[in-house]
């Protein structure tokens, strides 16, 4: 196990940038959760739509308040998502209860003892 754990293989180190999504993953949006605008660049406001420009405009006037997404337009805020050009919060309160479900068809090798 130990010659295993050493070899070649294991001591490569990807670069964190390879291990990130090259796109937005599909999500659903909820109209509670928080619009916020991502890293647009002169360029990608020239390849909007007037609609979509409008809403970025929106977005940045926000003053880094962000915008519920039940208030803006439900396509657009999927389109400007996927192009990486907004990004979303999710409020989260101290009262909220959340709940992580276990992961299915986890083993786990080794169990650490703490005396």
């Amino acid at each position: 196990m130990n010659q295993h754990r050493s070899s070649r293989k294991f001591l490569r180190r990807r670069p964190p940038r390879e291990l990130l999504p090259t796109k937005p993953v599909d999500i659903s949006i909820e109209p509670w959760f928080i619009v916020q605008n991502g890293y647009i660049t002169e360029e990608d406001v020239l390849s909007l739509k007037p609609e979509e420009r409008i809403l970025i405009d929106k977005i940045i006037d926000s003053k880094n308040q962000g915008l519920v997404s039940g208030t803006l337009n439900f396509h657009f805020v999927h389109t400007m998502y996927k192009k990486g050009l907004i990004y979303i919060d999710v409020p989260i309160e101290d009262d909220d209860y959340i709940v992580v479900p276990p992961l299915e068809g986890f083993v786990m090798n080794r169990v650490s003892h703490i005396h």
